[in-house]
C-alpha cells in the first residue's frame, strides 16, 4: 500500500540505502514522494527515474511499474500505524506462483520450466515457506552436487526478495552463507576429437541438424525448439534468441548445405527440427533427453550430457583456433557492453560481413580433421 505524506520528515535527509547485503552507502533522498512500508525495518521510497549515470543507477528496483529504492529505517522514525505486519506463514507455491508471474516477461521459456521445476521439488519438501533459516540449510545440504546447491541458493534468494518487498516476511537467506563453488568432476565443453565421436554416433539428419546448430552456431536449446523451416535462407539463419530475433551466417558450406537440404520442400512455419513422437514443436525437456541419449551412445561420459554443454564447445573451440574474444561474444549473442555498442551502431548485413569469415575459418565443424559427417537420408 502505498502512503501520501508518510514519514516525510525523512525526505529531505540522508538516509542508508540498501543495494546489497554486503554494500551499503549514503545517497540524498531529496527527490522522494511517498513512500511505502515493509515489514517494521524498510521504507521504499517513489522516485522520479533517475537521471542516466547517477549514483542511484544500480540502486533503484522496479515495483509495480514504478521506480522505488529500499532505505532502512531507525526504528524510531517508524510510525506504528504504519508498519505492515508480516504474515505468520505463507504457502510456498502461493509465493512461487506470484514470483513467476512478475519474472514471466524477463525469462527465457527454458529457464521459466527450470525456475518453475526447482520450486516445486523444493514445496514438495517445503509447503510453507520457511521462517527461519534451517530448513533451507538443512535442504541445500541434501542436493548432491555444489553447482546444484549453487543454483538452489540463487532462486531461494530471488524469491525471499520477491516475499520480502511484497508480503513483509523475513528475508532468511541474508541469514545463510552462499554455497562454496566446488571443482566440477565434469568437462563441459567436447574437444574436437570427441565432438567427431559424438557426430559418428548419429544416425538420421533432424539430431545431426541439432547438433550442428548447437555445436556449429551455438543455438541454445529453446532456440532449437523454436527454429522454423522459413528462418533458414542460402546465407543466413535467423534465431529466435532470448532478447530478439537474430541473424547468423550459415557457415562452413557443410553446414549451410545441410540446413536447407533439411528445410527443402517444407512450409516455412514448420518446426525445422520435428517430434518424431507428436509430429510437432520439440520441447526443450525433448531436447534434453536426446542429447542425453546421444552422449550415452557415444560412450562420452566425463562431459556433462547436455544442450548447453555443446553450446559451450562452440564458443570454446571457436577462441582455442583463433578467433577472437570480441567476434565469439557476438556469435554466441551476449549482451556485454561492447557487444551492445556493435549490434546499436553495425546493420545486420554490417555483422554477418564481419562473422562469417570467422565462422568459416574457426567453427569447430572445421576442426574435425577433415572428417564431414554424411547427410544421411534417413527420416527427419
Amino acid at each position: 500500500m502505498t502512503m501520501q505524506g508518510a514519514m516525510t520528515g525523512l525526505d529531505s535527509q540522508t538516509a542508508t540505502v540498501v543495494a546489497t547485503r554486503k554494500n551499503s552507502q549514503k545517497a540524498d533522498l531529496s527527490p522522494a514522494r511517498h513512500c511505502r512500508i515493509v515489514g517494521n525495518s524498510l521504507a521504499i521510497y517513489h522516485l522520479n527515474p533517475p537521471k542516466p549515470q547517477s549514483p542511484l543507477d544500480q540502486l533503484v528496483r522496479r515495483w509495480d511499474g514504478e521506480y522505488y529504492v529500499k532505505v532502512a529505517l531507525p526504528p524510531n522514525q517508524l510510525s506504528p500505524t504504519s508498519k505492515k505486519p508480516a504474515p505468520a506463514q505463507i504457502r510456498t507455491m502461493d509465493c512461487v506462483g506470484k514470483f513467476l508471474d512478475s519474472k514471466r516477461n524477463d525469462l527465457a521459456d527454458g529457464s521459466f520450466v527450470k525456475y518453475s521445476s526447482s520450486f516445486k521439488t523444493f514445496a514438495k519438501e517445503h509447503p510453507d515457506l520457511p521462517m527461519t533459516p534451517e530448513p533451507i540449510e538443512d535442504y541445500l545440504a541434501k542436493r548432491p552436487a555444489q553447482s546444484s546447491k549453487r543454483y538452489i541458493y540463487a532462486l531461494l534468494t530471488e524469491l525471499y526478495e520477491f516475499a520480502h518487498d511484497r508480503f513483509g516476511i523475513p528475508n532468511v537467506m541474508e541469514r545463510i552463507k552462499r554455497p562454496r563453488k566446488g571443482k566440477s568432476k565434469e568437462s563441459d565443453y567436447l574437444t574436437p576429437e570427441q565432438l567427431q565421436v559424438l557426430f559418428e554416433a548419429i544416425a538420421d539428419d533432424r539430431l545431426l541438424g541439432m547438433t550442428y546448430a548447437m555445436s556449429g552456431l551455438g543455438f541454445r536449446r529453446s532456440e532449437v525448439c523454436d527454429a522454423d523451416v522459413g528462418d533458414v535462407f542460402p546465407g543466413r539463419v535467423r534465431v529466435h534468441g532470448k532478447e530478439a530475433e537474430e541473424w547468423l551466417p550459415l557457415e562452413p558450406p557443410k553446414l549451410r548445405d545441410f540446413l536447407l537440404k533439411l528445410a527443402d520442400g517444407r512450409n516455412a512455419s514448420d518446426p525445422l527440427f520435428i517430434s518424431k513422437t507428436t509430429g510437432g514443436r520439440l520441447s526443450v525437456e525433448s531436447v534434453n533427453k536426446i542429447i542425453r541419449d546421444l552422449f550415452k551412445r557415444a560412450g562420452i561420459k566425463s562431459i556433462r550430457p547436455s544442450p548447453h554443454t555443446l553450446r559451450h564447445t562452440f564458443c570454446t573451440l571457436m577462441q582455442a583456433a583463433g578467433c577472437d574474444r570480441f567476434s565469439v561474444e557476438l556469435l554466441m549473442r551476449h549482451r556485454t557492453p561492447n557487444t551492445t555498442d556493435i549490434y546499436t551502431h553495425m546493420s545486420t548485413e554490417q555483422r554477418l560481413e564481419l562473422l562469417r569469415p570467422k565462422l568459416a575459418q574457426f567453427s569447430p565443424l572445421s576442426q574435425l580433421n577433415g572428417h564431414k559427417p554424411s547427410i544421411t537420408g534417413n527420416s527427419r
